[in-house]
């Protein structure tokens, strides 16, 4: 496995997932990356301050960190995203892969899905930091290969 970065600037992040082989049936082979919408803190291990997993087949699947709460709507655009909108989302109860923020079209290029927004939280009086996915890169081939991942980020 490769090391993970993630750069924060100006609102975005971008995740390096985990060079592994998508041949083997769990996905496993990726490993998993601990992240921070807020710091840009990464890596293998989990911190206080990382709220959110990125896991499975080429890191795609993203659930929350212990200790936090990750939420989504599938009907609002990154710019309308607010209080009033993470009001109404849905809990993530398992990770988000294929099918939810991103799909897979003819040939096996992958497709953002529109007005899909994350939400973070730790709960109480702590930020909500809602982010979507904007970009995506890919290296490799069909028996080691990594995905590059990025979305924008902003406070509630």
């Amino acid at each position: 496995m490769s090391s993970v970065r993630i750069i924060n600037p100006n609102g975005t992040i971008t995740i390096s997932g985990n060079w592994g082989n998508p041949a083997l049936s769990s996905g496993a082979d990726f490993g998993q990356i601990f992240a921070s919408v807020t710091t840009g803190q990464q890596g293998v291990l989990p911190q206080s301050t990382r709220q959110l997993i990125f896991g499975s087949y080429n890191n795609s699947y993203i659930s929350a960190a212990s200790g936090f709460t990750l939420s989504y709507t599938t009907d609002t655009a990154f710019a309308d995203a607010d209080s009033g909108t993470y009001a109404t989302a849905t809990v993530a109860t398992t990770p988000q892969g294929a099918g939810t923020w991103y799909t897979y079209s003819t040939g096996g290029f992958v497709d953002l899905t529109d007005d899909f927004v994350f939400y973070v939280t730790a709960g109480g009086s702590e930020p909500v930091y809602a982010f979507a996915f904007i970009g995506f890169t890919t290296a490799g081939d069909n028996t080691s290969n990594q995905g590059t991942y990025t979305f924008e980020v902003k406070t509630l």
